[in-house]
This record gives structure tokens, sequence and C-alpha cells, in this order.
């Protein structure tokens, strides 16, 4: 049952100080869009290894795990996983190589298919999770909710909170959403998500198709509408990630700044500090076709290239799957003079064009965990960019000597590389 708190219940193992002091080594697995095994095998590899995904091909799983598991304690999150026809096979095969090692792994797997987990799970041991009943769902949602109510309105507003929390059949993500949707608002508008809550629910049941997925969608998408002008552009930015990315506060930030999405609102506030404010309220959906992102695998349909060659300001690699573009298409990415963020983590390229001069509009270039081994004088004309992260680059030893002309740039990354020292008056 999606949003019972299955990801929530890992992620509080996952993160506890005596479980991270107990295992060497931790990773975690998002399997929303299926089990694929291969990636499933690099990403560990590179967990264990600390080597980027660039250079984890020609290692072998079972090799790495006797290698580097000898002794050690290795917890692994295997978060949403799938339930489809060919998994049985791929998961036996999966198991198998971890057989010399399975005393020091500790295998955690969220599913929201209960046959799989029993059938799956070693020794039977798995957790059933159930909805909140009323009592242990109401202090949630009250605290969220009304936190900075007057008490004059507290009782009047408890008793059209808990007919809300009735309507969300005990599944903590419709609480919590609907706790932060509700916070400060007066009356009339709790009022106004009950009745919106209850229409909803009527016509499931009229359809005779009560569905838990399509109501909690619902109240995503009712929390999204009542969000404020300036975070729905950054909430739909997100889109561009698939489902199940893990987001790195600070460089979600990055992003949004370099797209021109934080704008200061008066005070003393750097574009930072606003968006580590706007940060903390929410993330989803997109319909801007000026946006690219590729997710792993091996693109070859130039196709993509030359349908967005003179309106594309974003492209974006994600994550550690490695995503290989051909040299052709990379000289069509080359040509787009637009873009504005730049991100080529974790995928095959070992230097950027001399013509990147010429991408006046680029404000973020992002190529940790490939494996350049510089980057070209040119990129020192770039006056507006305003981020580089080179981070786990490990084949970089030196930077432009020209840095300081980067008069604006407010963020760059160096850790993991093989940098000696900075250029001379880097300072300025």
């Amino acid at each position: 049952m999606p949003g019972i708190g299955k990801t929530t219940l890992a992620g509080l193992v996952y993160h506890d100080h005596e479980v991270s002091q107990h295992f060497e080594f931790k990773a975690w697995l998002c399997f929303s869009e299926g089990f694929d095994m291969s990636w499933a095998k690099r990403a560990i590899i590179e967990s264990v290894t600390s080597r980027p995904s660039v250079t984890v091909e020609r290692l072998s799983f079972g090799n790495v795990l006797k290698e580097y598991l000898r002794g050690r304690r290795f917890l692994i999150i295997l978060d949403d996983m799938c339930v489809e026809n060919k998994i049985d096979q791929n998961w036996d095969i999966f198991l198998s190589d971890f057989e010399d090692v399975a005393s020091q792994i500790c295998l955690i797997v969220t599913t929201g298919s209960f046959g799989f987990a029993a059938q799956k799970s070693i020794n039977d041991f798995y957790v059933n999770m159930t909805p909140l009943s009323e009592e242990d769902g109401w202090p949630m949602l009250a605290e969220f909710a009304l936190k900075y109510q007057n008490d004059d309105s507290y009782l009047e507003l408890e008793a059209i909170g808990r007919k809300i929390l009735l309507q969300c059949n005990g599944l903590p993500l419709e609480e919590r959403t609907l706790a932060a949707l509700l916070r400060c608002k007066p009356q009339v508008e709790w009022k106004d998500v009950l009745e919106h809550l209850e229409c909803y629910n009527t016509k499931l049941l009229l359809k005779l198709s009560y569905d838990n997925l399509a109501r909690t969608k619902f109240i995503l998408k009712l929390s999204y509408d009542n969000l404020p002008a300036h975070l729905k552009a950054c909430f739909a930015y997100c889109s561009l990630f698939p489902q199940g990315y893990e987001f790195e506060k600070e460089k979600l930030v990055l992003l949004w700044m370099a797209e021109g999405l934080l704008q200061q609102q008066g005070g003393n506030r750097t574009m930072d500090e606003v968006g580590d404010r706007w940060k903390d309220d929410h993330l989803s959906y997109s319909k801007r076709t000026r946006y690219l992102s590729l997710v792993g695998g091996v693109h070859d349909n130039s196709v993509i290239f030359e349908s967005y060659a003179n309106c594309l300001t974003t492209f974006l690699t994600l994550d550690y799957k490695g995503c290989h573009l051909r040299e052709n298409e990379l000289v069509r990415l080359f040509k787009m003079r637009l873009l504005r963020v730049l991100s080529l983590s974790h995928s095959y390229i070992t230097e950027l064009p001399n013509s990147i001069c010429k991408w006046e509009h680029l404000r973020y270039i992002n190529l940790s965990h490939t494996t350049i081994k510089k980057l070209p004088e040119s990129v020192c004309a770039l006056r507006n960019l305003l981020t580089i992260i080179l981070s786990n680059c490990q084949f970089l030893t030196m930077l432009p000597e020209e840095m300081w002309k980067l008069l604006n740039l407010r963020h760059l990354d160096i850790s993991g590389t093989a940098l000696s020292e900075m250029p001379k008056n880097c300072a300025r």
C-alpha cells in the first residue's frame, strides 16, 4: 500500500546512529521503475569501492564483495521493489552473489506486495505494515497543523481535523501532507479541505473502485495547488528527476539558482539562504520542454538533440547508473548555445571543447564522477557561471590559470580530485 510508511521506516533504520556505527558500508537502492540487476550491482560496487561508475564496469561483482567485505558488515536497502514476472529468477541470481559473504550482509527490502515479502524473506522475517489508528494518527496531524493556532480555535479545528483524519484511512503520507496544507490556515479552509475529501471519496465509492493510490494522488495535487506561486516553479522543476531519486539539498538549491528560480525577497538574505528556505517546503511535476534529463543506459537517438537544439536550457545526466553519450551526440550537445545548466555527472567524458566559451548563458557545470583531466582555459570566459562541481574527478590534476576571471562564481567543489594546488590569483 503506497504511503503507509515503508520507505520512512527503512530510512529511520538506515540513518540511525547506532546502525551506522555497526555497519562499515551502507547502500540505498530504489527500484520504483523495476528491478534492474545490472544497475544494482554497479551501484553496490561504487558504494563499496568509492569509485565512480565510469571505472567500475570492468570489476567483478563477486570479487569486489569478497575483497572489500572480508570481515566487514554491509547494510543494503532495496526500496520499493516492484513485482514483475521476471523478478523471480533475477532475484535468485542477485542473492546468489552474496552467498560467500552472507553472514556479513543485512538486506532490507520494502515492497507493496505482501506475497513477495512473505515468499522471498529469509527465515520468514518480514513486517506487514498496517494503517495508523485514529489515536496514533491524530498527534502527528495536530503537531504540524495546529502548532501555531490560537487556543480559542483549537477545539473547533480539532473536531474538523479528526473528520479529515478519517478520510485518510490511516495512511501517514496523506495525513502528513494534509497537516502541512492546513498549517496556519483559518477554519474556513479546513472545512473546504474536508468537503473536497468527502466529495472525492464518495465519488470513488459510487464507482465501486475505491483506490488508496488515487486518493493519495488527489491529496498531493490538492497540496500542490495551494502552494505559493514562487514555490510551484521550484516544485515543478523536480520532475526532471526520476521517481525515487535522492536529492542533495545543496545541489538542488544550486540548480534552482542557476535556472533563475530563486529571487531575493527583501531583507539581507542571500539567494543560498532563500533556496534553503524554499527547499524545506516541497518537490514534483513539470511540463516544460526546455529541460532534458537522461537516466542511465546508452543513448544513441540523435533525434533527441536535434529536437531540442534551439530551445534547450537544461541538460542533466542523473545518478550513478552511468550515461553514455556517443561522440556524435556530444558534438550536437556542445552546439546548444542556450544552455544555462549542464550536468554530465557519471557520464563517459574526458574533456570539454574549447568552444564552451560561446555558452554565454551557462551558469552551472557538473562534471562530478567523470574521467575528465582538465578544464579548457576558455571556460574562464563564462562570466555568468555560478557553480562548478568537479567532485570525485580522480584524474583532474589542474584548473585553468585564469579562474579568477569568473567573478560571479559562488560554488566550486573539488573534493575527491587529484588537485595539488589552486591557480594563482584565484583568491580574487
